[in-house]
């Protein structure tokens, strides 16, 4: 089944006659990463002039990187720097070390009038660079709704709220299952509930670890702006890289209150006995990760 941005791109596209298709393209021997041991993989037949501009501009190793995000909506930055050399060697095209951005810019170009990007961000969790496939035609959240229905989607709006409200980034199961209650539109059992939470995390909208549940980092990507126009004077970005902090610190000092990610938090202060708040100069008084 295709993913969600994948959809989305074929309905905003709507240049290409699509003949779509599962294949084993990369044997696991030669593939670490198991999310690209099958690929989707499209053929591309241009019906009006528009498309074949596009596919005079953009080579094969582009498509192929670009086809494969449409089957993942996200990747690690080691997963894309290893799809980028594939990319490459598959379709003899030269690979460049370190310029991954700049193959991604080629391809976002393309993107840019059919309202999707491929867009960077960090993991929360684990600090790691991200890429994800995202749909920039909307800010809300009902450019899920070929997905989900109208009381789910209200939810997944709530479970949002829940996290920005949270001070650890982090909410549990209770939290959901309670908030379910109060749904507006039609209301839900508690196995639907669950269920929900199963197929937000398992199509990369949540992250689930022992129960508790945050924003993934293609939700925080793809829903910055609406969270940001929903909760502003509740989100703050990351004073270090200057993305939407949930899962941070923050600063003691009333006039101050800087959010640093987790992770952020480890590289700036890493091997310093009396860390100091990067803004004000106050003691950091925070365990460092």
């Amino acid at each position: 089944m295709l993913g969600y941005c994948c959809r989305q791109l074929i309905k905003l596209c709507g240049l290409f006659v699509l003949q779509v298709h599962i294949v084993p393209t990369i044997p696991k021997a030669e593939w670490p990463p198991p999310v690209f041991c099958t690929i989707v993989a499209l053929r591309l037949k241009p019906f009006c002039c528009r498309s074949r501009n596009m596919s005079q501009q953009m080579g094969d190793s582009h498509r192929r990187f670009l086809q494969t995000m449409m089957g993942c909506a996200v990747v690690t930055g080691r997963e894309a720097d290893a799809l980028y050399r594939f990319c490459c060697e598959a379709h003899n095209t030269q690979h460049v070390p370190h310029k991954l951005d700049d193959f991604i810019k080629t391809i976002n170009s393309k993107l840019q009038p059919l309202f999707m990007e491929i867009r960077k961000g960090m993991s929360e969790d684990s600090g790691e660079q991200c890429y994800a496939l995202i749909n920039t035609s909307q800010s809300d959240i009902t450019r899920m709704s070929s997905d989900y229905a109208d009381n789910e989607l209200e939810l997944f709006r709530k479970t949002i709220e829940l996290v920005v409200g949270s001070e650890s980034g982090k909410i549990s199961s209770t939290d959901v299952l309670n908030s379910a209650d109060s749904l507006t539109t039609k209301k839900m059992k508690k196995s639907e509930t669950e269920q929900l939470l199963n197929r937000l995390v398992h199509d990369k909208w949540l992250n689930e670890n022992q129960g508790e549940y945050t924003l993934s980092t293609r939700c925080i990507l793809e829903m910055d702006q609406y969270i940001h126009t929903m909760y502003e004077d509740q989100v703050k970005k990351c004073q270090i890289c200057h993305h939407i902090a949930f899962q941070c610190q923050i600063c003691d000092n009333p006039a101050c209150g800087i959010k640093i990610h987790n992770p952020c938090v480890a590289r700036v202060f890493k091997e310093k006995t009396e860390p100091k708040c990067p803004t004000c100069g106050d003691f950091w008084p925070h365990e460092i990760p």
